[in-house]
């Protein structure tokens, strides 16, 4: 079974998720959740990222006590799911959507420089971005499908 070689399952999933999932199924079944493309376009911007600037990015962080809970795979009872009254089944629902942010905090950087690896075609699911200026501290990028199947940034 593919796992990241960047990410713990931790990092990737809101903490209701891990702890509804882990004691009843176990780990392997939430990595499960992931399309094996989605984990390799992960390791890529995070290696590729790491390469060039040593610094790591960070998903979620509330394993280690951190801020970040819902960054990752969210459900219908985590916070920012639970306040919405219409339907909702955005990427990080699906499993296909990330907020990244790049723990040297170049945020705009890291942006184009993501935005780069979509352009030139380098991930395999990641299509989306956010666009930078309503989000600034971190990148949401996912692999909901787009009209043209090219890049497309757009308002959340």
């Amino acid at each position: 079974m593919k796992k990241c070689d960047y990410y713990i399952i931790q990092e990737l999933v809101s903490k209701k998720v891990y702890d509804y999932y882990i004691p009843r199924y176990g780990e392997d079944f939430i990595w499960g959740l992931f399309q094996e493309a989605v984990l390799s376009d992960l390791d890529l911007i995070a290696s590729k990222w790491r390469e060039k600037h040593s610094s790591g990015v960070i998903i979620n962080d509330w394993f280690w006590g951190g801020v970040y809970h819902e960054s990752g795979v969210r459900c219908n009872v985590d916070s920012i799911v639970s306040k919405k009254t219409n339907p909702y089944l955005g990427g990080h629902c699906l499993a296909i959507g990330f907020d990244l942010k790049p723990q040297n905090k170049k945020y705009r950087e890291f942006f184009d420089f993501v935005k780069d690896l979509i352009i030139k075609k380098e991930l395999k699911v990641f299509i989306r971005l956010e666009d930078f200026e309503k989000t600034l501290i971190w990148i949401h990028t996912d692999g909901l499908r787009t009209k043209s199947g090219e890049l497309e940034i757009f308002n959340p």
